[in-house]
């Protein structure tokens, strides 16, 4: 799931929403990174992380899923994962109305607001991306077709190996219909999931610090 999922996911199951970024830049063993062990980050840090870790297992896994990533036919096979991402996320802003309590306006704002607290706690990377989504309002602006493009285009820049990721609107558009379909059955089925992920072995019993910044 991309970032939007993640954001809603988390704050639907009352987790803080640093982790629904961080998990995506928190590599390695967890307890590392546990203020109770030298790191830099609190237990609800942790456990969001933790939380979007399950995210995406149960994600990558589903056959719902996999199906999706399989309408994708060389030369977009091998990166059906990151397409598949961000068209759940583009599925979801707009379907948002039947699966949010709240407008995504409203929750859209919420998050950028948190995410500027947060931010300066914030691996370096993390911050720029934190800062790029709230400069671009890109959790609503998912919506949108070309955003989803330029997204993708984006990451084409960034992989080291050529790729067909800067050309893929076509075979989007192509499968959008069973995409749709695709993502409107997986994605309850995961928000029941998350309902029961267990929190991160990591905790301690003392109460905990504020973080601290990252290097």
């Amino acid at each position: 799931m991309n970032y939007l999922a993640h954001f809603h996911l988390a704050s639907s199951h009352g987790h803080v929403l640093a982790g629904a970024l961080l998990g995506d830049f928190i590599k390695g063993n967890l307890a590392e990174h546990h203020q109770h062990r030298g790191g830099s980050f609190s237990t609800d840090w942790i456990n969001s992380i933790h939380f979007h870790r399950q995210i995406d297992t149960f994600t990558d896994s589903h056959p719902l899923v996999v199906q999706a990533r399989q309408r994708f036919e060389s030369p977009y096979r091998r990166y059906a994962g990151i397409i598949v991402d961000l068209v759940f996320d583009h599925c979801l802003v707009q379907q948002w109305q039947g699966l949010a309590d709240q407008s995504l306006a409203s929750f859209e704002q919420t998050c950028y607001q948190q995410l500027a607290l947060d931010e300066p706690l914030f691996p370096e990377r993390a911050a720029a991306l934190s800062q790029h989504l709230r400069n671009h309002q890109l959790l609503s602006g998912y919506g949108h077709l070309p955003t989803i493009d330029r997204a993708l285009a984006g990451v084409s820049r960034r992989l080291s190996k050529a790729n067909p990721l800067d050309n893929c609107l076509p075979a989007i558009e192509e499968h959008q219909a069973d995409l749709k379909k695709d993502f409107l059955e997986f994605y309850p089925l995961l928000n029941t999931a998350c309902a029961s992920f267990p929190p991160a072995p990591v905790i301690s019993a003392q109460s905990d610090p504020m973080p601290r910044p990252c290097a």
